[in-house]
């Protein structure tokens, strides 16, 4: 296993069921880098999104990302790793030392699309 399973207690990867294309590409990162992971299967925004006052695409990812933290809560996971179908990892991911990073909740690796929050945005080297 690779440094991401030694930290994390679970990883999740969402994915929508009509793009086996993206899950086939993700699939075979996660191999690379030897990254055990739970395929989540994405809420479909422009199906259910309608019943929400979010966008379909808000909505969608939402109602993912919450359905990736129930399994964790039913499970008693602790440290949870959620991605999506669209992640790359940086080529040195498996010599990230995790247990140096500050206290956090939430970490949005490279980039964060949540500003003035208690969230840290840290970039990995």
């Amino acid at each position: 296993m690779g440094a991401l399973n030694n930290y994390f207690n679970k990883i999740y990867c969402i994915n929508l069921k009509r793009r086996p294309d993206r899950w086939k590409r993700v699939s075979k990162m996660f191999e690379n880098y030897s990254v055990d992971v739970q395929r989540i299967e994405a809420i479909d925004g422009s199906i259910h999104g309608h019943l929400s006052l979010l966008r379909p695409s808000q909505y969608g990812c939402f109602m993912s990302h919450k359905s990736a933290y129930e399994d964790a809560v039913k499970n008693g996971y602790e440290k949870i790793l959620i991605l999506e179908d669209d992640v790359y990892f940086d080529k040195n991911i498996n010599s990230y030392d995790f247990e140096k990073l500050p206290e956090w909740d939430m970490m949005y690796p490279g980039a964060s699309q949540a500003p003035n929050t208690n969230v840290w945005d840290v970039e990995m080297k």
